[in-house]
């Protein structure tokens, strides 16, 4: 277990405008950051996230908490892995939390030791005899030897049965090298699947090698140029991407991160001076990757190939980074087709950077890319400039954007912005920031749960309203949620008497309280126009309590004896619940 004091420093050192924007974009509105809350299908922003008290609360599904409780709902995970993953996004150290390990299985734990033996073997190899032809060809394309070491390139013998019996010398079993995606099984022979290629580790977030991109070096099979490690327990290209463990962490230093389409454009950026970059696996763009990439919370800045695939590309990103609400800007290749590898090597580094700095918004790229794609002195191609134009529009930040954008269309299609106003409006464009249109939607309360409710808020603010309701010789709440939180607030403030509630709500998860109760807390902490604690409004509250504590065991004793079938009882209950209501 944790110590008490350990979790109770890392919570009072964790910001959680930081470690919940690292999850999600967060905008600043006012004292508060705004967010689409990601605990249900959120449409406008209705996450709200104070610093001053850090905490967080969606007013729609009514989520809640502090930073370990967003942390543990997002991930998935238990609250002690949450206590952890915190510690270790804020850089903090304990003895008592080994934030380092992690828990995986035997099975997985032989397949990634597997991985790591064959990367440093391969990587061995390149500076070897053996590999001397893969050694020239990375010279030959200015890899010098800081960079084979930097993203630690390897290579595969041509004798793929090298690996394998360098691999069984390191006691792993043939069944383990088959599961890590680098054995081939030949009649009754095992061979390396990369055997004769350039080798480029993939890693996961946690710096393990998880798989291989291998390149082969000359031209004379058909094979393919690039072969990846197949599926595998640790692998999956459609939910990686390279040199990721390196460039997430250049782009929390420098505030944007480029993605690209190949290896050899990432070694472009990386000669520029450009290590926060990386790029995609030989896929389209997924969910899976934006979900990776959401978490840095750092713009993006997209770099796809120039030519007309690459763009297009680009085109299908952006939708599925719309849909995620990532910032993000596209680099303006202003009709130049070649990939960033080529313009670093044919135009040399300051060009390149030149280049790559050059920035736009999604609707100028759309502009762009449509413009180029239709003939506007036709009708026909105004028309279907027009319909892609509004189909892939997206949402503008302020309203002197939407202007210019409009003034830019009209003067292409020779149409008035009016009339464009009037195309434009019947698209549903879901702008996640569009904060006039949200309403916050009140609960309804019965008399009984507003009562109760009121309790637990003079609770809060007062300890002479904990003393009174601690001593009462009445049972003050019906239901028990209400009850149990009762107990945690007097068991808080008989250590501290001012309330903190991002760390009673701490106590409540160390304790084993549920989420209800944490999100039912901060709806009571957050309740509006109240007024200061006194004994007679508290008096008040109790007596409404105790009218239907009455009536909720009378009512008990009805349904008990209808069990019983007791028609004696039941009829003198009846009659006494007639006398009741006509009371």
């Amino acid at each position: 277990m944790i110590p008490r004091e350990v979790i109770d420093d890392i919570l009072s050192k964790a910001d959680i405008v930081q470690i919940i924007g690292s999850y999600i974009n967060l905008v600043k509105r006012g004292n508060n950051y705004w967010a689409l809350c990601p605990f249900h299908n959120d449409r406008h922003p209705s996450l709200s996230v104070s610093p001053s008290k850090q905490i967080y609360s969606c007013f729609v599904c009514h989520e809640g908490g502090n930073v370990f409780t967003f942390v543990q709902n997002y991930e998935k995970i238990s609250y002690i892995d949450a206590v952890k993953k915190v510690a270790k996004m804020i850089g903090y150290s304990s003895p008592s939390l080994n934030v380092e390990q992690r828990r995986v299985d035997d099975a997985t734990k032989g397949i990634l030791s597997c991985l790591k033996d064959a990367n440093e073997f391969y990587h061995y190899v390149v500076f070897t005899e053996a590999g001397k032809h893969g050694y020239d060809y990375l010279q030959s394309r200015n890899i010098d030897n800081e960079m084979i070491n930097y993203f630690s390139l390897g290579f595969s013998p041509d004798n793929g049965d090298i690996t394998i019996r360098q691999l069984r010398g390191k006691n792993h079993s043939v069944d383990e090298i088959d599961q890590s995606g680098i054995l081939i099984r030949n009649a009754n022979t095992f061979s390396d699947r990369f055997q004769g290629r350039i080798t480029f580790p993939i890693y996961n977030e946690y710096s393990e090698v998880i798989g291989f991109s291998a390149r082969k070096i000359d031209n004379s099979s058909d094979d393919a140029k690039f072969i990846n490690s197949p599926a595998t327990k640790v692998f999956n290209k459609s939910a990686i991407l390279y040199n990721y463990q390196n460039a997430s962490k250049e782009a929390r230093r420098e505030g944007y991160i480029y993605i690209v389409e190949g290896f050899m454009d990432v070694f472009a950026f990386y000669r520029a001076g450009i290590k926060s970059c990386i790029a995609l696996m030989g896929t389209a763009f997924t969910s899976e990757h934006a979900k990776i990439l959401r978490r840095l919370n750092v713009p993006l800045r997209l770099c796809l190939d120039g030519d007309d695939a690459g763009q297009h590309g680009i085109l299908l990103m952006t939708k599925i980074l719309d849909e995620y609400h990532i910032s993000y800007q596209i680099v303006d290749y202003h009709g130049d087709k070649r990939d960033p590898d080529d313009i670093f090597n044919q135009d040399g580094k300051e060009k390149f950077i030149t280049l790559v700095s050059k920035l736009i918004k999604k609707n100028d790229f759309l502009i762009n890319y449509f413009t180029n794609r239709h003939d506007l002195s036709s009708i026909d191609g105004k028309k279907d400039f027009l319909d892609d134009v509004i189909k892939n529009y997206s949402s503008f930040s302020d309203d002197i954007e939407k202007k210019l954008f409009l003034s830019q269309v009209s003067s292409l299609v020779n149409l008035d912005i009016s009339s464009l106003k009037e195309l434009f409006k019947d698209k549903k464009v879901d702008d996640a920031f569009a904060f006039g249109d949200f309403r916050i939607k009140k609960q309804k309360l019965t008399k009984i749960e507003n009562s109760e409710q009121h309790l637990i808020r003079y609770m809060l603010q007062s300890m002479e309203a904990v003393e009174y309701i601690k001593e009462s010789s009445i049972p003050v709440f019906i239901d028990d949620i209400y009850n149990l939180l009762a107990k945690y607030i007097i068991e808080y403030k008989s250590e501290k008497p001012d309330i903190d509630i991002k760390d009673l709500i701490n106590l409540i998860q160390q304790t084993g309280g549920d989420q209800k109760m944490i999100n039912l807390l901060i709806s009571i902490s957050e309740m509006k126009d109240m007024s200061p604690y006194s004994r007679k409004s508290a008096d008040e509250y109790i007596d409404v309590i105790q009218k239907n504590l009455s009536d909720k065991e009378f009512l008990n004793q009805f349904e008990d004896a209808g069990k019983k079938q007791d028609p004696l009882l039941q009829a003198k209950l009846l009659d006494m619940r007639i006398k009741k209501k006509r009371q």
